[in-house]
């Protein structure tokens, strides 16, 4: 059975007095070295915002706005008697990290104050944004990999047939690239929805948080408004080709009767009659299509969600990272920790020697 090793902490602090000089060098080497990666790292700036989405139903039992306050408190809308066409925010982050959102926030333009010129988000990427010394130690393993499947040309990507996406590595590594600077989150006591943009430029920082607000909101409005919006451009489609006919009609019969001013037969007036019952039944469509056409394009505006802006976008006038500060003082008191441990199991090993 294996003895039992007694620490005595008394001679354990001699040692450690006894190692200063040396524990003070190695907190040096790593106070160094917090400096060294601390200046390494790039500059990012941060811009953000604060959103309230609207969450009340056109149908939540007649309840109008209370339906929004109930969802606030965790009362779904359907318990209140009304259909939901709402997309659920806990859904924005997973929208925020879609192919077709990334790629259309990297089709953005945007402008970088340090350049005083506008970029593209894959212009930005693929030409202008140089990894740090650190970063490009991380890339080294991909780009071997690239090296060894070979060059391929960056495309902007776009949707195929049946909705399939081919894109390449590079476009990977750029949507990547823009995906970790964009986060979207969701308070889920009060619903409010808080995004943040991160760029190495302050004004891009806030172009970039204000297109992803944009097209997050597109995003939304576009999923609550699509049936709607659907029936109106049908009604639109038909009311057009209606009162095209209605058109056609009217003429005739007023034709026949600049033709037939004077004319007084049988045959005239059952001719005439006709002409008169299309007239009529043609104007009943295309009166009862224009008051539905007026109907759906109340509906589209009554089903388009509101966003209330509670924190706009501000362009920041500090760095958010990297902080430099934050990091030397970690890594030296990583290092106190390590040179302690170095020298506390250089005494257990000689302890368990001795004994």
């Amino acid at each position: 059975m294996a003895s039992r090793i007694e620490i005595d902490l008394l001679e354990f602090s001699k040692i450690l007095w006894s190692k200063r000089r040396w524990i003070i060098k190695f907190l040096l080497i790593f106070f160094v070295s917090g400096i060294i990666i601390s200046l390494l790292l790039k500059k990012e700036f941060e811009a953000r915002c604060t959103l309230l989405p609207e969450i009340e139903t056109s149908q939540a039992g007649g309840l109008g706005g209370l339906s929004g306050l109930a969802g606030l408190v965790g009362i779904k809308s359907q318990d209140l008697g009304g259909s939901s066409n709402v997309l659920n925010p806990a859904l924005y982050p997973i929208i925020g990290t879609s192919l077709p959102f990334k790629n259309q926030l990297l089709n953005r333009n945007f402008h970088f104050n340090k350049y005083d010129t506008e970029y593209s988000g894959y212009e930005y990427f693929t030409e202008i944004y140089k990894p740090t010394i650190l970063e490009y130690v991380l890339l080294i393993p991909k780009k071997i990999r690239k090296l060894l499947k070979g060059k391929s040309k960056i495309v902007e990507g776009e949707g195929g047939p049946d909705n399939i996406w081919k894109i390449t590595h590079e476009q990977e590594a750029v949507y990547n690239l823009i995906e970790n600077r964009i986060t979207i989150s969701v308070n889920n006591e009060t619903g409010l929805v808080s995004i943040k943009g991160k760029m190495p430029d302050p004004v891009a920082a806030a172009e970039v948080t204000g297109a992803a607000l944009d097209l997050l909101t597109e995003h939304v409005i576009n999923y609550r408004i699509s049936k709607a919006k659907s029936n109106l451009e049908f009604i639109q489609k038909t009311y057009f080709e209606r009162k095209k006919e209605f058109e056609i009609v009217q003429n005739r019969l007023a034709q026949f009767d600049d033709n037939n001013k004077n004319v007084v037969t049988s045959v005239a007036s059952i001719e005439r009659q006709k002409l008169k019952n299309d007239y009529d039944v043609a104007f009943e469509v295309y009166k009862s299509l224009s008051q539905q056409l007026e109907q759906a394009k109340i509906k589209v505006e009554e089903d388009t969600p509101v966003f209330t802006i509670i924190e706009p976008i501000v362009i920041p006038l500090r760095k958010s990272q990297p902080q430099r500060i934050f990091i030397t003082l970690s890594l030296t008191i990583i290092g106190f920790f390590v040179s302690v441990f170095i020298v506390f199991f250089k005494y257990y090993i000689s302890a368990r020697n001795n004994q």
